[in-house]
């Protein structure tokens, strides 16, 4: 059976489970939640493009202030202007490499100077490379590792302290789908983002009663440039960018812990789980190898 086949039955599959259990679930969950900032600040990682920008976009529309993060300066300054053109608030810029060691604490250090308090943190920075593990460049892989558990981690400490010191503030981690199940041919993208889904669920433990909420958001395919850079085509059920970043959002100011949007997502999720872990990698590493292969062509 063809790679279109087997998705196409994944998608009916689980959108079954998901319109029997998922959607009546949330729908019971319903609360008033509190979505304006009112001068608050949060500060987002990976903001020059892809789920960050839209993330910064949706931050500014709700009135919080911004400090964004990313290693393109021209990019964080044609952002930083359209945000305080259209929307009543203050952006601050920090061009920073959080692949590197001390990446996250040079961006800390800067906040620290800047005076400015962080109400909110979206850890959103991440990557991944196509390449068998004992293929991977090895200094690529220390990049990656830095990237999306080391960054990830040392923000959540360093700032979460902060918020826990003055007894509120969310932290919102971006992971994927890829945190649940096997990811062959991507080395340790998968695994860093099983990481910052258990690092998440730990924290939100240790931070119940500090007044501080721990979120991570479980994307599927997103339409950014992710995925090119990452040596793939973009999946044929990649959603929007804006369409992640709202679901982030909303679940980030709602304290929920684990956040997967869209029905389609939620649906993956519970058929991949109740596979065979065999299974589970024969299927993703079918679905990989024909996205790669696409990518080759062009």
């Amino acid at each position: 059976m063809s790679i279109a086949g087997n998705s196409k039955k994944i998608v009916i599959a689980g959108a079954v489970l998901a319109a029997a259990g998922v959607g009546m679930h949330a729908i019971r969950q319903k609360k008033k939640i509190e979505y304006d900032g009112n001068g608050k600040t949060v500060l987002i990682t990976g903001a020059s493009g892809g789920i960050g920008k839209e993330f910064a976009r949706i931050f500014a529309e709700h009135g919080y202030n911004l400090v964004i993060v990313a290693r393109s300066l021209d990019k964080l300054e044609e952002l930083k202007e359209e945000l305080e053109d259209n929307c009543d608030v203050r952006v601050e810029v920090i061009s920073a490499d959080l692949s590197v060691a001390d990446g996250a604490q040079l961006v800390y250090d800067k906040v620290q100077e800047m005076g400015i308090t962080i109400d909110q943190l979206v850890n959103n920075a991440g990557a991944g490379k196509q390449a068998k593990v004992i293929e991977a460049d090895p200094d690529t892989l220390k990049e990656l590792i830095n990237l999306n558990v080391m960054s990830v981690t040392l923000l959540s400490r360093l700032i979460g302290a902060d918020m826990a010191q003055r007894g509120e503030g969310r932290i919102l981690n971006v992971a994927s789908l890829g945190a649940f199940i096997p990811d062959p041919y991507f080395n340790v993208y998968g695994p860093t983002k099983a990481f910052e889904l258990f690092l998440t669920e730990a924290m939100f433990g240790e931070m119940k009663d500090t007044g501080v909420s721990v979120s991570v958001l479980c994307p599927g395919p997103v339409k950014t440039n992710w995925a090119a850079n990452a040596g793939k085509s973009d999946s044929k059920m990649a959603k929007s960018p804006e369409t992640i970043a709202k679901a982030g959002f909303r679940g980030m100011q709602a304290g929920k812990v684990v956040i997967v949007p869209t029905i389609l997502y939620k649906a993956e999720r519970l058929l991949m789980k109740n596979l065979p872990i065999p299974l589970q990698i024969k299927i993703i590493q079918k679905w990989q190898n024909s996205l790669i292969r696409k990518e080759r062509r062009k």
